[in-house]
């Protein structure tokens, strides 16, 4: 019993390349170069052919160029909307995902962002307290400062608790915090908040304040050497030199108070 004959079927034709109207033509030039480099070639041309049908559409009637005009108008109006939202998103999200995989500093910005509602989170005492409480337990030292200071003025909801206060602050001091650091200096220089006044633990935060390059630390060390505070010795060579070091730190407000106080000793 003969077999049918199986029909064969004729190479199937290249497709046409619709952007002009044509087949690709395979350049002699791209046979000899090896593969990947004819693919390159081929990359580029495809690429750049939307460029030569925009440059045929500017070249022609005046209309083309207004309706051009007005795409890119819009393009430009609408990135300018979107590209923000996306980039705020793409933050919180990526910020999220970086706290909820125990990273403590992605834990504070997360705390921040919820305390100003920022980033189209909005502002949320209550979440900015619980991330800002995981990111101290931690060991991140701005949380613990962020939470010393909420329980200082009574911010982010919490009542005012001088002695957690106050215990946030040295922890966030002895964790490298030199707001934290310049705060304790306060609250021992003035006793207040509950805290007994002593000058040798204020000077103590101020001079580790300084040590670390904060301009605040060197200001009030300054300052007590200025007056004789702080169980210091009154001695305007130091005050002059804490001063000038907090002119040149990075810190503005301890740069704002030494620039006022150097022209009162005459420099």
């Amino acid at each position: 019993m003969k077999m049918p004959k199986i029909p064969t079927f004729p190479p199937e034709e290249p497709a046409d390349d619709i952007s002009d109207g044509g087949p690709e033509l395979v350049h002699d030039d791209d046979k000899s170069l090896p593969p990947r480099a004819s693919l390159t070639r081929r990359t580029v041309r495809t690429l750049l052919r939307p460029v030569g049908l925009l440059v045929r559409y500017w070249s022609g009637p005046i209309s083309n160029k207004l309706l051009l005009l007005v795409c890119v108008a819009g393009i430009v109006v609408g990135a300018k909307e979107l590209i923000p939202r996306g980039w705020a998103r793409w933050t919180v999200s990526h910020t999220r995902h970086e706290a909820e995989a125990g990273d403590a500093a992605a834990m504070f910005r997360l705390g921040e962002l919820y305390r100003r509602g920022e980033s189209g989170l909005p502002e949320d005492a209550r979440q900015a307290v619980r991330w800002h409480m995981k990111a101290a337990e931690a060991g991140n030292a701005e949380s613990m400062f962020a939470l010393g200071r909420a329980y200082s003025d009574g911010g982010l909801g919490l009542q005012k608790r001088p002695a957690l206060a106050l215990e946030w602050f040295i922890k966030a001091g002895l964790a490298g915090n030199t707001d934290a650091m310049n705060a304790l200096s306060s609250l021992y220089r003035e006793g207040k908040d509950g805290v007994v006044r002593n000058d040798t633990t204020a000077v103590l935060w101020s001079k580790l304040s300084a040590d670390a390059g904060d301009g605040q630390g060197f200001y009030d060390l300054g300052a007590m050497y200025e007056q004789g505070g702080g169980g210091l010795p009154a001695n305007v060579f130091q005050a002059v030199r804490c001063y000038q070091k907090a002119v040149k730190s990075s810190q503005e407000e301890g740069k704002t108070q030494a620039l006022k106080a150097l022209p009162r000793l005459g420099y």
